[in-house]
């Protein structure tokens, strides 16, 4: 852990950000729509205004985990700049076509982009002041357990009190335990109105 440090999020650190991502989230639609879009999609949180991105390295300065997060109500600007790398990824990966929850992510997406989800500002009435979202968090397979997510993790909370976020929320399918478990250690707890559901949240308060 000694030679492990914690450092912003760099272009060039891409390539590997993408494999992480692609293990952590592997039931996911956003993993199975190829490196290209995937990297469009990490490369949004670099350098954005009010978000979050870091990376873990080892003592060679090379990636060994990340984190990104973006302020709430992210989603429509983010879903507008993957709008054409979408559709590609699509036409160029029409297996996900058959996936059984792509065509409920497909709606939600429509539904963001038209302005017409109540999620966002549901959301925002429940937690209420100035809210980030964790998006991604993933570490090499190889380092599991080994302390590095938890130290993305608390530099994920650390960073946002910095800049004045009120609130932290994730989510995550209800059924990766593993994933709950981690963030319950952490001191994140359930939103009561998310459980039951296929996809739950959490949040924590800042400080």
């Amino acid at each position: 852990m000694n030679s492990i440090s914690i450092r912003a999020f760099r272009k060039e650190d891409l390539p590997h950000v993408v494999e992480f991502h692609k293990a952590a989230f592997k039931d996911h639609i956003n993993a199975r729509l190829g490196n290209a879009y995937l990297t469009r999609f990490l490369s949004w949180f670099i350098n954005q205004e009010k978000c979050i991105a870091f990376v873990a390295v080892d003592e060679k300065n090379q990636p060994i985990g990340y984190v990104v997060g973006a302020y709430w109500g992210y989603q429509q600007r983010l879903n507008r700049f993957l709008l054409g790398r979408s559709v590609v990824a699509m036409i160029t990966h029409p297996v996900v076509l058959f996936h059984p929850k792509i065509w409920n992510a497909l709606i939600a997406r429509v539904k963001i982009l038209l302005g017409l989800s109540k999620h966002v500002e549901e959301t925002q009435k429940q937690l209420q002041g100035n809210i980030i979202s964790l998006v991604g968090i993933g570490v090499d397979t190889k380092l599991h357990r080994g302390g590095v997510g938890t130290m993305l993790l608390k530099t994920f909370e650390t960073k946002a009190t910095e800049i004045n976020f009120d609130t932290l929320r994730l989510s995550v399918y209800s059924s990766n335990k593993t994933a709950r478990s981690f963030y319950e250690k952490n001191g994140w707890f359930l939103l009561q109105d998310t459980a039951g559901s296929p996809i739950v949240a959490y949040a924590k308060k800042c400080g």
